[in-house]
């Protein structure tokens, strides 16, 4: 009976080593198999006690996206996985030779007729078994514990060939840009925050004057250099076209030099740089860093470049740096009688009255920036304002719905694609514009380093002018929640069902709050509460 017990040990352990492997994965692939980004996350209560929680990690079965390297990383741990419980079961075996007297006693579990093996009776033998399959379930036990440190190795070792893959793969995309005709017009953009929002109304309008074939865009967040790069390969054909076309591209860094490595590739006519912040600081290293590295895309600029002159870190360094390309600042106050509601915002500008069917009067600013690249594409403000209009509702920025529960209408407000401090701070704003009880379910900003408390106190103190409850998912600063907003503040655990049945009850004809909103990466236990 002992035997088979460990046998189900045994095939328990490989099973949890499995999902512990994939939870690891994935954890590096969310962070972009960077050291700086993990040491970060690391940082977090969250992330310090996910390397040794006991297994009781969301989600059944985690699945990170399949790639070459996630395979070189798996055989690379599986490897080291292997060749240690070798070696610890070889351990085992040799201190049960020495107690034995027996050369080999694993041998005499298969032959009892080998030499000395028959001074063994059926106990010695029964407890010999027992003995080796207690190693393997030790050794199994204390390896699957150490997979990160086996996936940490991964990622390093394959950081080699993916160093000359890089290499290649920017050589072939240079290749492709340099042999391009000069009717393709390249805009990049770049920025802490509204970079997203800010491609999506351009890419909506180009698309609306010239079509979709003739603009190629990086779709979603594929904003890292290797991914443009690739995007340039897959899509060489675009560029080898005698019709005029469009290639806009969004890029992020989270250092120096990133975005100078892409732009040394593309070599844009036209920049736009959206809003500067504390955004990635940790990463940065300064506030300096930011404004160079984001810079770097005006720097690499032959025309134009735009920049949103109401932010006062990119106006500092475009009043501190000369490039070669015109410098054309944009503000707010260039559009005139802004309106917000829940489903659209207004303003004036060109003597047209324009709508986005966006909540918040900070897409204005991303609006303009778009607004003022088509234009100089030679797009007519009546046309744009037509286009405008008709752009489909962004479910990667700030959006809102009704639910109606008992003849009461809660608006809930979802604001889950990207956290930043600006964004994060618009959208309360946004939520100010309800009458009423107001909710806040969110979490903590990462990446800010020594930033991270005064801006979560500045969060929470503009939660607090609300008279706002808030619901948050993760410890981290829940002590200085809990210090300004007192009463108001929860802590909430999302693995918790007694947890979620609290956030649960605000959708309750007991509960009547007038609008809910939802901020950064909520688990999607949460939102389903909310479909």
């Amino acid at each position: 009976m002992a035997p088979l017990l460990f046998i189900g040990l045994i095939g328990l352990l490989l099973a949890l080593s499995v999902r512990t492997l994939l939870w690891h994965l994935q954890n590096w692939q969310i962070r972009e198999y960077r050291l700086d980004r993990m040491f970060s996350y690391l940082r977090t209560k969250q992330g310090f006690w996910g390397l040794f929680t006991l297994w009781f990690k969301p989600g059944f079965l985690p699945r990170p996206k399949r790639s070459g390297r996630i395979i070189l990383i798996v055989l690379i741990t599986l490897g080291l996985f292997c060749s240690i419980t070798f070696i610890f079961i070889h351990i085992i075996e040799f201190i049960l030779t020495f107690n034995s007297h027996i050369d080999n006693p694993k041998n005499c579990i298969q032959d009892i007729s080998l030499p000395g093996c028959q001074l063994l009776t059926n106990s010695d033998l029964f407890n010999l078994k027992n003995s080796l399959l207690i190693a393997l379930t030790i050794a199994l036990l204390i390896n699957e514990r150490l997979i990160w440190i086996f996936t940490t190795i991964g990622v390093f070792l394959s950081a080699i060939p993916v160093k000359f893959q890089r290499k290649r793969i920017f050589a072939h995309a240079k290749q492709i840009i340099d042999n391009a005709p000069s009717n393709i017009t390249k805009i990049g953009i770049s920025g802490s925050y509204g970079k997203s929002s800010t491609k999506e109304i351009l890419y909506h309008l180009l698309t609306s004057e010239y079509g979709k074939e003739a603009v190629l865009y990086n779709a979603e967040n594929n904003n890292n250099e290797l991914a443009i790069a690739r995007l340039i390969i897959a899509n060489k054909d675009f560029f080898n076209s005698k019709q005029s076309k469009v290639f806009l591209f969004e890029t992020g860094a989270y250092k120096r030099g990133e975005i100078k490595q892409i732009t040394d590739v593309v070599r844009p006519e036209i920049g736009i740089l959206t809003g500067l912040n504390e955004q990635h600081i940790e990463l940065f290293g300064s506030i300096r860093n930011i404004q160079l590295a984001e810079f770097e895309l005006a720097e690499s600029c032959t025309k134009k470049v735009f920049f949103n002159a109401d932010s006062d870190l990119a106006a500092e360094i475009f009043a501190d740096k000369e490039i070669e390309a015109v410098k054309i600042p944009i503000t707010k106050t260039a559009a005139q009688n802004i309106e917000s509601s829940d489903h659209e915002t207004l303003f004036d500008v060109y003597g047209e009255r324009f709508m986005i069917p966006w909540p918040g009067e900070f897409f204005v600013q991303n609006a303009l920036l778009g607004i003022e690249t088509a234009r100089e594409l030679g797009i007519s403000p009546k046309k744009l304002k037509e286009y405008l209009s008709n752009i489909a509702p962004h479910k990667r920025a700030l959006h809102s719905k009704t639910l109606t529960i008992s003849n009461n209408s809660i608006k809930v407000l979802f604001d889950l694609y990207s956290q930043n401090p600006d964004g994060t701070l618009r959208a309360i704003d946004h939520l100010a514009q309800s009458e009423g009880q107001k909710i806040f379910i969110g979490m903590p900003l990462l990446e800010l380093g020594t930033y991270s408390k005064p801006i979560h106190e500045q969060i929470f103190r503009s939660l607090k002018d609300l008279n706002a409850t808030v619901y948050w998912l993760k410890k981290d600063h829940h002590k200085l929640g809990t210090k300004i907003l007192g009463e108001k503040f929860h802590l909430i655990n999302p693995r918790k069902p007694k947890d979620v049945t609290k956030i649960q009850e605000l959708l309750t004809i007991n509960h009547k709050p007038s609008a809910i909103l939802l901020e950064g990466r909520i688990p999607q236990n949460i939102l389903n509460l909310f479909k």
